[in-house]
C-alpha cells in the first residue's frame, strides 16, 4: 500500500506502469504509484483525455509521443525515465570536466 495515497502498490507481473529496477529514484517511484492508471485500457483513456486537452495541431510533439510511443505495446515509462536521467547526468559530467562549478546568475 502506498503510504501517501493509500493505493495498492502494483506488482511487476500485473501493472504496465511498475518501475523497472533501472529507475530507482524515490520521486520516480512515487510518480509511478500515483499515475491515474494501472491497465493498458486505463492508459488509453488517460492518453485520449490528454489529447483532448492539448490538440495535435498545437502540440504535435506531444501528440506524436502519445500516439506513436506511449500507447504502443511494450512501452515502458521507466525506460524513458532512465534515458532522461542519463542525458542529465552526462551533461553534468561534461560540465564538471570543463571545470564548470556553478550556474552563473543572469
Amino acid at each position: 500500500m502506498c503510504s501517501s495515497c493509500s493505493r495498492p502498490v502494483p506488482s511487476a507481473s500485473t501493472s504496465p506502469t511498475t518501475p523497472s529496477s533501472t529507475a530507482t529514484s524515490p520521486g520516480f517511484a512515487l510518480q509511478q504509484l500515483t499515475l491515474p492508471f494501472d491497465t493498458p485500457g486505463e492508459l488509453a483513456e488517460a492518453a485520449e483525455s490528454i489529447l483532448r486537452q492539448f490538440p495535435a495541431d498545437e502540440y504535435p510533439h506531444l501528440a506524436e509521443t502519445i500516439t506513436e510511443h506511449v500507447t504502443k505495446p511494450g512501452y515502458d515509462y521507466a525506460d524513458e525515465f532512465k534515458v532522461g536521467l542519463d542525458v542529465i547526468l552526462d551533461g553534468i559530467e561534461r560540465l564538471q570536466a570543463t571545470g564548470f562549478s556553478r550556474v552563473e546568475e543572469r
